[in-house]
């Protein structure tokens, strides 16, 4: 799976508001499609905000899949 798959099937097991956005541009994070048309290439730097009943619960969740990013668990390998 994918960073933007991986952030919006996180981002979808919560009730709260989830909202990406870099540069003057904002998705839906829990919309794949929506977080894909952000155009935002590794190191790019995002805000996420999490608004609702279980928000820290979710922000929570959706930094781990920052770490995996970071330790590089998405990025492809040549076979």
């Amino acid at each position: 799976m994918r960073p933007c798959g991986a952030l919006a099937a996180v981002a979808a097991r919560f009730q709260s508001k989830v909202t990406v956005s870099r540069a003057g541009r904002e998705a839906n994070g829990k919309s794949i499609l929506d977080l894909m048309t952000l155009g935002a290439p590794q190191g790019t730097e995002l805000m996420v905000e999490v608004e609702g009943p279980d928000a820290q619960e979710a922000l929570d969740a959706l930094a781990g899949v920052f770490d995996r990013v970071l330790q590089g668990e998405f990025e492809e390998k040549d076979d």
